[in-house]
């Protein structure tokens, strides 16, 4: 019988009332690692403090308050010794929230009072979700990063004056270093030039990780700000500082939470048992099919309509009066489609613009095509303002408050535009073809801001740049400002620029939550309210707008996806109804027995995917053995639907490998860190290799997978999370290894293929703009068909004539060498396969590649 020694302080009948609800088979488990508890190791953990004794009624030793666990578990969770908790701390000052904005007042610090009581536990018991804000861009985001410690210790000592769990130190990750000294010098200076707070807290920006913290620097601040790689490295592994980040900070929160999501559940993975809090900010929580975003609890949402109502802060996004109150508006009429040489001007009435072909190619067509749209709509804009004429967006009137007075701003207003290119070089490119053609035309003058700069993610974009001179000068121009900013994949997070008005894209763009944080650069009013929104100073209604250029030629994809993210804009509260309130989740967790985790194992680290592929090498994965998906997955713990299609998809990429590829071998040997390795797929001698892979470790996985049977994976699911939720994962894993017998289907077939297609088609962008036109579509054709049909041949080892082939797609089962061994012309048989099966359809994206040039 295990003998668990009673604590001196809990009393013989509430230390039996424990046992007897505990214990079970004479051992106690842990409620925090799920495992059994050696004697020696036992600690009554309470849910309520201990310290927390006459400030809160009842008996907090009562077995209820109650639960078995490890010392060393519990140490980790919890929120720092108890003796600590009457220190006085930074974040203990009060806060002026009378000079606070709406959002971080009522949206931010008034809802985390408003559950002040969750926040007055250790945060241990309340850190198995992203607890989240979700504010449209230029809500003041950063300011509420600086106030939400303030608020988390007010929750806390509003319950427990003589003290409680808080806050000490927080760290902030944001993007990239753009964003890290912004954050950094915002919250170094305004939270008292805005007068929030009477003593600024120290803050930190993290740039030598390394002497900082050996200096100890780190720790002698109280906010600080961070790039990723401080807490992941490029491969996704976990840095070597996470332990001391996790032992430093109580409060990690993350500036624009969907950049990085994976990375940050893996992290909440290694935070949910310890004393951290993890928050998330965001103006889109969505993915890139703007489906909303999981294993979040949402605090509140500032949205386009709340920001426009109390801090007038936002352009219009839509044009004529009470549009977005209409049923089924489409915001067509903000995107103008540029049309070969024409598109609408400022008026909404179809527009010529000038363009110059330099060579016939379609793709500088494309680019002047926008270059002289983009340049037009600047103009007309430009001359606006010259007109005595002047009426307000409808959106002043429609999403306003009551009884506000708006003033007109007729002083010059300057368009500034963001034009979006496909790469890096192009960048540079086409910022030089704006400059000359702006040079050749006289009424565009440089003393008026008529210039163009380009930012990379290698060229950064400072706030030093010419694109940024009239935010530093009240609005004004000059030869030594640049108004137009191209740029590949940046200017999304952090960049503010209140001129801008004008988004324009030279590719086309298929992401809802990237075109919502594009379309945030060119959403923030130039518009001046009070302190109280009494009143309210606009500039003329097509300057307080947004205007959306796009090609025709991208309009089939670019349209659909901008009207998504300007309606997710618009409708920020009702697209994200799905996601858990913070009332749900803390109603969920609010009786000390029954404590809710979400497994937040997203993906696959590299260890995991080093073991798959062992197994995998080892000849355990095959398509005859069903059992062995199933079986996979328990082995590797997967309780989460996220985590089994990660295990899918991970094995489906093995079962598809080439070893030929360099691309493929690059890639697969930096997802498993496979360094020294010649090939990531030569993995015989692995263990030996690679010291991170234990021995014994692999040899349990092997074991488990030969030894557990199918019925037994399908009972332990079940009674884990439920039989239809263990039926549905079997079926959803088990469908990547099934096949008919006598017929294969496409699909695995097409995929190869699409690949092959999708690379060709890849190596052709990579030609010069002028090469481009001379690039014959023939050529292309038909080295995708003989890359095609070679990997058709490695991975699936089948061939077919054409008479095989059925209308469907589907052919009967040949075996290629026989075939191949027995055709003369092998180029004319690969091409007559190939073609047939292009004219039944079975390649959509070769048909989109070739087109009607085949």
């Amino acid at each position: 019988m295990v003998n668990y020694k009673k604590p001196t302080w809990l009393s013989y009948d509430s230390w039996t009332a424990y046992l007897e609800t505990h214990l079970i088979d004479q051992v106690l488990t842990c409620h925090i690692c799920k495992e059994p508890i050696r004697p020696e190791l036992h600690q009554c953990d309470h849910q309520i403090p201990r310290s927390h004794w006459g400030a809160r009624p009842g008996n907090l030793d009562d077995p209820s308050n109650l639960l078995p666990s490890h010392a060393v578990c519990n140490a980790r969770r919890s929120n720092g010794p108890s003796r600590s908790w009457t220190d006085r701390i930074v974040f203990d000052n009060s806060v002026n929230l009378d000079n606070a904005r709406t959002s971080q007042r009522d949206f931010m610090f008034d809802e985390i009072m408003r559950h002040s009581e969750a926040f007055a536990v250790p945060y241990g018991n309340i850190n198995s979700r992203i607890l989240s804000f979700f504010q449209i861009v230029g809500a003041g985001k950063t300011i509420g990063m600086g106030l939400l410690s303030y608020a988390l210790n007010a929750a806390s000592l509003k319950h427990y004056p003589a003290g409680g769990p808080r806050t000490r130190r927080v760290l902030i990750a944001t993007k990239d270093k753009q964003l890290r000294s912004q954050i950094a010098t915002e919250l170094q200076e305004e939270l008292l030039k805005w007068k929030l707070v009477t003593k600024a807290p120290r803050v930190l920006e993290l740039t030598e990780p390394k002497r900082q913290i050996a200096l100890g620097e780190m720790f002698q601040n109280d906010i600080v700000v961070c790039c990723p790689q401080f807490l992941w490295t490029q491969d996704n592994e976990r840095s070597e500082y996470l332990d001391q980040v996790l032992n430093a900070f109580q409060l990690i929160c993350f500036d624009e939470v969907h950049w990085a999501y994976n990375q940050i559940l893996s992290l909440l993975n290694e935070a949910r048992y310890r004393h951290n809090l993890l928050f998330g900010f965001t103006a889109s929580p969505i993915n890139s099919k703007g489906e909303p975003l999981d294993y979040m609890a949402k605090f509140s949402v500032y949205g386009y309509s709340e920001a426009a109502f109390f801090d007038q802060s936002m352009k219009s996004i839509y044009r004529t009066s009470g549009s977005l109150r209409k049923e089924g508006y489409s915001f067509d009429d903000m995107i103008d489609v540029v049309r070969a040489d024409k598109f609408r001007d400022v008026y909404g009435n179809e527009s010529q613009i000038e363009v110059y072909e330099r060579n016939g190619n379609s793709s500088i067509v494309l680019i002047d095509s926008i270059i002289s749209a983009v340049l037009q709509r600047m103009y007309e804009l430009d001359k606006l303002s010259e007109q005595e004429e002047f009426s307000h967006s409808p959106h002043r009137k429609d999403l306003g408050r009551p009884n506000i007075e708006v003033t007109e701003d007729k002083s010059r207003f300057w368009s500034h535009a963001i034009i979006r290119v496909d790469g890096i070089e192009a960048c540079e490119q086409v910022c030089n073809s704006i400059n000359e053609f702006i040079a050749s035309r006289k009424h565009l003058q440089a003393k008026e801001g008529y210039r163009a700069v380009y930012a990379t993610s290698e060229k950064g974009l400072d706030q030093d740049s010419p694109f940024f001179y009239a935010v530093k000068n009240d609005g004004r121009v000059s030869s030594k400002s640049a108004r137009i900013l191209v740029v590949d994949d940046m200017a999304k997070e952090g960049m503010n620029n209140k001129y801008v008005n004008i988004n324009a894209w030279c590719k086309s763009i298929n992401s809802i939550a990237s075109a919502c944080q594009s379309l945030g650069r060119a959403i923030r009013s130039t518009a001046e309210a009070n302190g109280d929104s009494t009143k309210c100073t606009v500039p003329r209604k097509e300057h307080d707008r947004i205007h959306i250029i796009i090609h025709e030629q991208h309009e089939e994809i670019s349209v659909p996806t901008i009207r998504s993210a300007l309606h997710f804009m618009a409708n920020m509260e009702s697209q994200t109804s799905e996601i858990m309130t913070a009332e749900e989740y803390f109603k969920s967790i609010s009786g000390p027995l029954e404590l809710v985790r979400d497994t937040a194992d997203a993906y696959l680290t590299p260890h995991e995917k080093r073991l798959i592929a062992i197994l995998y090498q080892k000849q355990l994965l095959k398509k005859g053995k069903k059992e062995m998906p199933e079986l996979v997955i328990e082995a590797f713990g997967a309780r989460s639907e996220s985590k089994i299609n990660a295990v899918a998809r991970f094995v489906a990429r093995l079962t598809h490998y080439d070893a030929t590829s360099t691309g493929q071998k690059t890639q697969l040997k930096s997802e498993l860190k496979l360094s020294e390795c010649v090939s990531p797929m030569s993995l015989v001698d692995y263990e030996v290799r690679d010291k991170s892979v234990d021995s014994g470790e692999l040899e349990e996985k092997c074991l488990l997978i030969f030894s557990v049977g199918r019925e037994v994976v399908r009972q332990q699911l079940a009674t884990e999370v439920g039989t239809a939720f263990a039926m549905a994962a079997y079926e959803k894993v088990s469908e990547l290894f099934e096949s008919d017998e006598g017929l294969v289907r496409q699909q695995g077939l097409m995929d190869v293929i699409e690949r092959s297609a999708t690379e060709v088609a890849a190596d052709a962008q990579k030609y010069e703009p002028r090469q481009k036109g001379m690039v014959e579509f023939k050529s292309v054709l038909q080295h995708a068909i003989a890359c095609a049909i070679d990997k058709v041949a490695e991975s699936v080892n089948e061939v077919v004539s054409v008479e095989d082939i059925q209308d469907d797609g589907r052919f009967n089962k040949r075996t290629f060498a026989w075939q191949m061994s027995h055709e003369r012309d092998a180029d004319n048989f690969k091409s007559s396969i190939l073609t047939r099966m292009y004219e039944q359809g079975c390649f959509p994206l070769l048909s989109r590649l070739i087109g009607d040039q085949s």
